[in-house]
């Protein structure tokens, strides 16, 4: 898989979790059936997709914070049943939009 098709499964993925959030405050994110779940699941896809970059293309792109997708992916799979729901809602809320516009640009760029 190239880096551009990587990218454009995580921005799937980002699509993906907003569009599940999409209208909820954090309670109704916690208590909807399945909502959390699949959002966690995405976040780790999103993790696990950086592992399929390669080196210098990160490195060109390195104001993305790579190393800490993949640290967050880590703590998600290995660490299932203390995941701090509240995490990951600010990540969907705060990080996301924010992974969404740099991935639109290099996509866009075609790098």
């Amino acid at each position: 898989m190239s880096n551009e098709d990587t990218l454009l499964k995580m921005l799937e993925h980002c699509h993906h979790s907003q569009k599940l959030t999409a209208g909820f405050d954090y309670q109704q994110f916690v208590t909807a059936p399945g909502i959390k779940e699949a959002c966690v699941l995405l976040v780790q896809q999103i993790g696990e997709a950086v592992t399929k970059l390669d080196a210098p293309f990160m490195a060109r792109h390195n104001k993305i914070p790579w190393q800490a997708m993949r640290d967050m992916r880590h703590r998600l799979v290995h660490d299932y049943e203390h995941t701090d729901f509240e995490i990951v809602w600010e990540t969907i809320q705060n990080d996301v939009p924010e992974l969404v516009d740099a991935l639109k640009k290099i996509v866009g760029g075609a790098d």
